[in-house]
């Protein structure tokens, strides 16, 4: 039977002699969707999502970086400035609470 991370390696099935890109250490446990290498689990080596019927997304850390360089953060600055009107009316509420009760 075919493992779940065997299924997306375009190159060879997972081995128990793979190590893992990341560490050199670990045995591999899941493989990037990205670029198809072997990561363990682990923190250091990859970032996992959650994935349908209860599987894992895998990416190593060489391809988050790489995607990480390519992300592009988008401010609306008009929801900024509606956030930024709610938090001076409640500090001048709570300060208005404070010196009524006193």
């Amino acid at each position: 039977m075919i493992s779940h991370s065997e299924k997306y390696n375009t190159y060879s099935p997972i081995t128990e002699w793979d190590i893992c890109v990341g560490c050199d250490s670990s045995r591999v446990k899941e493989l990037c969707r990205n670029c198809g290498h072997g990561v363990c689990n682990e923190k250091q080596c990859c970032q996992i999502f959650p994935h349908v019927n209860g599987t894992n997304y895998a990416i190593c850390k060489s391809c988050t970086r790489t995607i990480e360089k390519k992300l592009v953060a988008i401010v609306n600055h008009d929801e900024l400035r509606l956030l930024k009107k709610k938090i001076h009316s409640r500090i001048k509420r709570t300060i208005e609470k404070i010196e009524s009760s006193e």
